[in-house]
């Protein structure tokens, strides 16, 4: 932690108690004017920075103008065109946290207007990682075209091998001279389960095989004859892609911000020394031997005399579409760009997008237009609810006497589970069970409507194997 000088504190909170709250902008507010901490006892700088974020003002006419751009580059089918894939933001998001003046709390927010944008880089992530998601499942045998248990299984559709599957994603997403990297280019095992490029990655054990036949088959896409035919891939250049990733903005309006926080409750365990690439004998190895064992001492066992230390942080608001823009290249197939949108929308829907995708943040539901209405995915997962309590909750306060058994017969003859018919019973007349009196005029309406005989016999049968 870097504390500022008290003259820097000084002009700082001049300039800004100059100004009203919401007259800084939403971009300046996590940048230029950043509230530093004023000591170590300081503990609400970040609440001021974070609430200075969200109450900073944006300029609205940013959405409007980009949604023409968009809409342009689109072509004449506009929100239909698969250059354009809407998506509705399920939940909070955060795009260049680690970036920005403010530790860990920082915003990619536009420049100029402070609306909240998705870069390029990492709209491309998502959809790239996606599809070799899905390649290294194929190529490890956990994953089979068709397999319609597994959510990566479209995205291997119409290819018929993982090579004519790499051979698309590479001409869609683009290499470098480093991704063709082998075994042979990394002095140990360890460093190359840590440092291998992506694509060795994907395809596992079946790399060497793979990168033959698909380095071979791009230089012949791109009309080069390899100097070494044993080793195409030397002769590869760096390739772009085909497809450009557009940044993302909202659709609508700005969606606002959100503070959120979390809160580390073992800060000293979690910073344990790591062990230096060293010799035992070598001095600073044998430091941090001595610096280790006290550590482990003292905080091994991650014991409960911390005190927490909650950290706070902006967050972009969910609820809003959101329209990722995606522009084929002149040198771009037409399956380019089938393939990119169909690789960017599982990615987002299985896999997120941002900063910590893994605890639920950055999650998108695809749509096929702006105003449509996504469904309730987390409900669809769920087991339906016990028809007992919609009943219950539907009959309300109403007792169950003989002048309302009528509508009560009616209704209750639509419970399919016996479980439920008597949970219901036991809710509105306990009084009643388990031993049923037909002589007590409660069950009169019951004995005289086929239905209601017919409920009566069910509980019957019910309380007696019960």
């Amino acid at each position: 932690m870097i504390f500022s000088t008290s003259s820097v504190r000084t002009a700082l909170s001049r300039l800004r108690s100059s100004q009203p709250p919401d007259s800084l902008a939403r971009s300046l507010a996590g940048t230029r004017y950043v509230d530093f901490p004023n000591g170590p006892e300081d503990k609400g700088w970040r609440r001021r920075n974070a609430e200075a974020i969200r109450s900073g003002s944006i300029e609205p006419r940013k959405l409007p103008s980009w949604r023409s751009f968009a809409l342009a580059l689109a072509g004449p089918e506009g929100e239909k065109s698969p250059r354009l894939l809407f998506a509705r933001q399920m939940s909070r998001l955060m795009v260049g946290m680690a970036g920005g003046v403010f530790e860990n709390g920082g915003l990619t927010l536009d420049r100029l207007s402070g609306i909240p944008l998705i870069p390029g880089s990492a709209v491309k992530g998502c959809a790239r990682r996606a599809i070799l998601s899905a390649l290294q499942e194929w190529t490890a045998g956990v994953l089979k075209p068709g397999d319609a248990a597994n959510p990566l299984s479209p995205l291997i559709e119409g290819f018929q091998l993982p090579a004519d599957l790499l051979v698309e994603v590479a001409l869609v997403f683009g290499w470098s001279d480093l991704e063709w990297q082998g075994r042979e280019n990394i002095r140990n095992d360890k460093e190359w389960e840590e440092k291998r490029p992506d694509f060795a990655w994907a395809c596992g054990e079946q790399w060497q095989v793979i990168r033959q036949s698909v380095s071979k088959r791009l230089c012949e896409h791109l009309r080069i004859t390899p100097e070494e035919s044993d080793k195409p891939w030397q002769s590869l250049p760096h390739f772009a892609g085909s497809i450009s990733f557009l940044p993302a903005y909202p659709w609508d309006k700005d969606p606002g911000i959100d503070l959120d926080v979390i809160t580390c409750h073992h800060g000293e365990y979690y910073k344990e020394p790591k062990e230096p690439d060293l010799p035992q004998s070598d001095p600073k190895w044998q430091r941090w031997k001595r610096d280790h064992d006290s550590w482990q001492q003292q905080w091994g066992n991650a014991p409960d005399t911390e005190e927490p230390v909650p950290i706070i942080f902006p967050a972009i608001a969910p609820g809003q579409t959101w329209a990722f823009l995606l522009h084929p290249t002149p040198r771009a197939q037409d399956s380019h760009l089938i393939h990119a949108r169909r690789y960017l929308a599982h990615g987002l829907e299985i896999f997120g997008i941002g900063a910590k995708t893994n605890a639920g943040y950055g999650w998108f539901q695809t749509l096929s237009s702006p105003s449509e209405t996504p469904t309730n995915v987390a409900a669809a997962l769920l087991p339906p609810p016990p028809e007992s309590d919609a009943f219950l909750k539907t009959w309300g306060s109403k007792k169950l006497n003989p002048f309302s058994a009528n509508v009560f017969i009616q209704k209750a003859s639509k419970v399919q589970n016996d479980g439920e018919l008597l949970r219901i019973f036991q809710a509105l007349a306990p009084e009643q069970l388990p031993l049923i009196n037909t002589r007590d005029p409660f069950w009169n309406p019951f004995l005289t409507q086929p239905k209601g005989k017919v409920l009566l016999d069910r509980i019957k049968n019910i309380l007696s194997t019960s």
